[in-house]
Parts: C-alpha cells; structure tokens; sequence
C-alpha cells in the first residue's frame, strides 16, 4: 500500500528522533527510497541536528550545582559547630556551678584548736581525685571536716593554691563542713587524719623536705622567731 508524502512527513520528526515503531521505521524508510521531496526534507532535519551537544554549559551548570550543594553542607556543618559550642559552654557552665555550688548546706561541726590532736581530730581517710569541673565539699558524711595531711599518691596535682608532684605532702591542713575543695591537674590526693607529727631540731635547724606544713608553734615545732632558707636549684619554694 502506498502512503501519502503528507503521513510521511508527519512522522518525520519522530523517525529523525529515533521514536517511531519498527513497522513505521521501515514504511518511513522505504517511502524516503521512492520520494525524492520527502528525502530532501529528511536531509534537511537531519542537518539541522548538531553533531554534538554542547557539554561546558552543562559542565557549567553541573559545577555550580556542586558548588551549591558543597557551600550548603559546609553551612549546614558550620551552624552545627555554632550550636554545639554555644551548648557546650552553657552545660559546661551548669556543670561548673553545680559541682562548684554548695549543693545542700549541712549543719557544720565545729574544728576547733582543742580538736588538733590525733585522739579528738575528726578527719577521715579519703582520696580525691583531679577534675576541671569537679569540687568535693565537706558535707560532714563521705568528706568530715578536721586536720588532714594530704599526699599526692598519683600524678601532679593542685589543691588549695598548693601544687604536689606525685609522693609530696601537704600536712595539717584544716577543713571546715560546707568548704568546697578543687583538685586541678591530672593526678590523685589521698587525705589522712593528721598526725601531727613533732619535727626534730638539729643544730637549731629544722629541715622539711617534699612537703609543705600547717605547723602549730609550741607542738610540732618549737616557739621562736626564725631564719627561713630555701635550697633548691629556683632558690624558691
């Protein structure tokens, strides 16, 4: 059956993009066999077909759409570093408070001079350990108030404005109920009733090494006016 050059020329756009059924492909292709008009239209939308699409606008576009999408999520990340900093410092802030504050008052006990004796001192045994954030208060239960000797048994510490490598002591320290305590640096303290140990007097000298002492005139040491020398190699304490 012969088909017109009109439904031939219909079809035409479809055959150049290739969406024409096998059985329309083949009765287009035949007419343009016998037709030389139809073939000529044919040539000519062929040839107005580029051989090639242009790629860098579409290169183009494709790069700013990655730009876009990079620039979101360094936003997206730079608005997440924002947030967790601002809550951070605002939990870090109740943190500090919290474990700084004196959470709960307690009825204090008195520590008296009468008391700084080994018999009467009320003083316990306890280790504290360094934090940023932490303080320990003396609530009168796991942390008593009295006269504490206290080493450092792990690390460096800070406790008190005092600083303390690891087996130096602080000794005859008084703590009061409610004192909040803070132990800074990276290390353990370990807080021992005091002793109250009498240093010894050679040649008129007393020599105290690795620790600094809480000394009552009359007990550990001697009532006097004295000399105070320091010998280490920074001539300071």
């Amino acid at each position: 059956m012969k088909v017109s050059c009109e439904v031939i020329q219909d079809l035409l756009p479809l055959y150049v993009d290739k969406l024409t059924s096998e059985k329309s492909t083949l009765m287009v292709e035949n007419h343009l066999k016998e037709c030389k008009e139809c073939n000529r239209m044919y040539s000519k939308m062929v040839e107005e077909i580029p051989d090639h699409t242009e790629s860098v606008p579409s290169e183009n576009i494709e790069r700013k759409l990655v730009k876009r999408i990079r620039n979101k999520k360094i936003v997206s990340a730079s608005s997440l570093i924002v947030i967790f900093s601002v809550l951070g410092f605002f939990l870090g802030g109740f943190v500090f408070y919290s474990n700084n504050a004196t959470i709960k008052s307690v009825t204090p006990i008195p520590v008296t001079a009468e008391l700084r004796n080994v018999n009467e001192n009320p003083a316990e045994k306890i280790q504290l350990q360094s934090s940023i954030w932490k303080s320990y208060q003396v609530d009168n239960k796991d942390f008593k108030p009295g006269y504490y000797d206290i080493t450092a048994i792990e690390g460096n510490v800070e406790i008190d404005n005092i600083q303390l490598s690891e087996g130096e002591k602080l000794l005859g320290k008084k703590y009061f109920s409610n004192n909040n305590i803070s132990v800074r640096g990276n290390g353990i303290v370990q807080l021992t009733p005091a002793r109250f140990k009498e240093e010894k007097l050679v040649d008129k000298t007393y020599t105290f090494s690795n620790k600094s002492v809480f000394y009552q005139g009359g007990k550990e040491i001697k009532p006097g006016t004295y000399n105070i020398q320091v010998l280490n190699s920074s001539k300071k304490p």
